[in-house]
């Protein structure tokens, strides 16, 4: 949602991603077998012809596509463990974001993150950057 909100809302100052879902979709129905990755994957399994028309929906929906109209200052999160976003698609968001950004990864964290540890980086990324927590 973050991502979303700030590609689609010109005025956001600030953007804290953390361990971004529904990014790089098509990647991730073939690295884990999750639900809702699953559900999709067993969808096109059923209906192989349908790839386009799924392709088609998900250009809306897909964070990575939303992270390449996103400008705002970002701090990402992603938990190389974790098997909800996976890391590979957590970094097509990331690389496709057009403004500044930075990235914090937990080797050894899944969907987790950093957990309280990031959340402390965050206040003082914002803090960092003269943005408050409103």
């Amino acid at each position: 949602i973050t991502i979303a909100a700030s590609a689609l809302v010109p005025d956001v100052i600030g953007s804290l991603v953390g361990v971004p879902f529904w990014c790089d979709v098509e990647r991730a129905c073939t690295l884990v077998d999750t639900i809702p990755y699953k559900e999709l994957a067993n969808y096109l399994k059923a209906r192989p012809y349908d790839l386009d028309a799924v392709r088609h929906t998900l250009s809306y929906l897909d964070g990575t596509v939303l992270a390449g109209m996103a400008t705002a200052p970002a701090l990402f999160e992603i938990g190389l463990m974790d098997d909800i976003c996976p890391p590979s698609t957590c970094y097509a968001a990331f690389n496709a974001w057009a403004g500044p950004k930075e990235v914090r990864e937990y080797p050894w964290s899944g969907h987790g993150g950093g957990d309280s540890h990031h959340t402390l980086l965050q206040l003082e990324w914002l803090n960092a950057r003269q943005l408050s927590v409103s």
